[in-house]
């Protein structure tokens, strides 16, 4: 058992039991394990695991039996296909970001143009309005 090698993310109580007390006197946290070699598979944990303000003790126990070696395949090949989509997610995050940044900078030459145009049917309308004054005196 590699509980220091382990790597797990914490998990709601959806287990019965009740959580056993670590070495260090408190109650264990039962957490999900995202290895390779046991993909889901949800064991207890010290709580100040992951604390960098405490040193958790080692303690780990197993919740879940062993997965079988088909399953294990399964598993790891749709946790590789969650990896693939987080990862399309990812890309797919950065285009939108790329894209918002482009249309606030058209958003912004067209409001650049917005302002010259007004500025321009101004300067017209007050060089026509100075020309008719000119042509009645």
């Amino acid at each position: 058992m590699t509980s220091s090698i382990s790597t797990a993310s914490s998990q709601g109580k959806d287990d019965s039991e009740t959580p056993p007390v670590c070495k260090c006197g408190l109650r264990a946290k039962s957490k999900r394990s995202t290895t390779a070699a046991n993909p889901g598979r949800r064991f207890y944990g010290c709580v100040l695991y992951g604390k960098q303000e405490h040193v958790p003790c080692d303690f780990f126990k197993w919740i879940d039996p062993p997965v079988e070696a088909r399953n294990d395949e399964m598993l790891a090949d749709l946790v590789g296909k969650l990896k693939m989509m987080d990862e399309q997610r990812c890309m797919m995050h950065e285009k939108i970001q790329l894209r918002d940044e482009k249309l606030r900078m058209m958003d912004e030459k067209i409001q650049r143009q917005q302002t010259r145009e007004w500025r321009l049917k101004t300067l017209l309308v007050g060089s026509w309005a100075m020309f008719l004054c000119y042509l009645l005196m």
